[in-house]
């Protein structure tokens, strides 16, 4: 076993930065799961053992080391330059317990009347104007200011567009008496979204720079008592998918489990693909693509999983 300074090679790190790359980026679109921790098989666990206990006993000096410090430095430098800039003109905040409203449904088809799309495997954002209405009535936090949407339902429509989308996180400094429209950012993609408000005028007070941070942590944690207040519900690891794709996959692959790697199941899928052997699996995906069939959606044909 060796002790000490490993030798540098700059032919494998303009490697590593280049051709495996490359090699990296085309495993990754290809088999799912690859590069994830946790995930794949050991070839050689004696060669894995051995160079877990090199990396500890050597230490290595990486020859082109300091060009990543000096652009992650330049980087960090720029990205804390444009926060601390938007923060000073700006206060941004994020709508909270969406996930125990009906908020996914209401925003995707009021879009859809506006034209607009809602991409479950793209980032996209939208514009849409919403309303903020106080609750000093609430129980938990008389404070509470809860987000709403006021759009109009179309007739025979069978969602509502009007409806609870969440609340603004707590302590966010915002006082209102009355309802009031305010103009909203919409992120979504991948089977997430998020709301973005700017509540600069609504402020009951110019706050410092360590009172922003702390908002800005509050605004990504869902308080215990808006949990209480809108749902006892626990919360999912779930996305969206297509019924009839998902249906497909497991009726006619469902004994390899190919419909869990299409719904971001790995390790579901794995479980399945390891007792392929097994007659289980083909009823379990034979199961599971009568049941999604047999889900309810709307237009769009998309259900949780």
């Amino acid at each position: 076993m060796k002790f000490g300074m490993r030798k540098p090679s700059i032919k494998k790190s303009i490697s590593a930065r280049t051709t495996g790359k490359a090699k990296r980026t085309v495993k990754k679109a290809v088999i799912p799961g690859y590069g994830k921790k946790g995930t794949g098989w050991i070839k050689d666990p004696k060669k894995a053992a051995y160079n877990k206990v090199y990396n500890k006993t050597t230490f290595g000096v990486n020859p082109l080391s300091s060009i990543d410090v000096n652009k992650k430095s330049l980087n960090s430098n720029i990205k804390n330059d444009n926060q601390n800039n938007q923060q000073s003109s700006k206060q941004i905040l994020e709508v909270v317990g969406t996930q125990y409203t009906d908020a996914e449904r209401i925003l995707r088809n009021v879009l859809k009347d506006r034209g607009e799309t809602w991409d479950t495997y793209g980032y996209q954002y939208h514009d849409l104007e919403l309303v903020l209405v106080p609750e000093p009535d609430n129980e938990y936090d008389p404070k509470a200011i809860a987000v709403y949407s006021n759009h109009p339902t179309p007739k025979n429509a069978k969602i509502n567009r009007s409806g609870k989308i969440g609340y603004l996180p707590r302590n966010s400094g915002v006082i209102l008496n009355e309802p009031s429209e305010i103009e909203t950012t919409i992120k979504e993609g991948y089977g997430k979204f998020y709301i973005k408000v700017d509540v600069s005028k609504y402020l009951e007070r110019k706050e410092s720079m360590t009172e922003e941070r702390e908002s800005v942590l509050e605004s990504e944690n869902i308080d215990d008592t808006i949990i209480q207040n809108t749902s006892s519900i626990e919360e999912k690891n779930e996305i969206l998918v297509n019924k009839f794709i998902f249906s497909l996959l497991a009726i006619f692959l469902g004994t390899f489990g190919i419909q869990w790697f299409y719904a971001q199941k790995f390790k579901r899928g794995l479980l399945y693909f390891v007792f392929s052997w097994t007659s289980i699996t083909f009823f379990l995906g034979l199961y599971e693509g009568i049941k999604a069939l047999l889900t309810p959606t709307d237009n769009n044909y998309l259900i949780r999983r």
